[in-house]
């Protein structure tokens, strides 16, 4: 009972350490690609300021 107990406990920790595994990689990954967009939107933004000044 008790190294079931243990099984299902070592499981249980397991599980949660790849939850937070795949938490973590997906905000990295989030945050990257947000900041590349918010990066390519200002480049795009300043773009046409370029283009209109003489």
């Amino acid at each position: 009972m008790s190294l079931r107990a243990a099984c299902c406990s070592a499981r249980r920790s397991s599980h949660f350490l790849v939850l937070t595994n795949v938490a973590n990689f997906l905000s990295v990954n989030f945050s990257s690609f947000s900041l590349r967009y918010s990066l390519m939107s200002l480049t795009c933004a300043s773009r046409p300021l370029n283009t209109l000044s003489p």
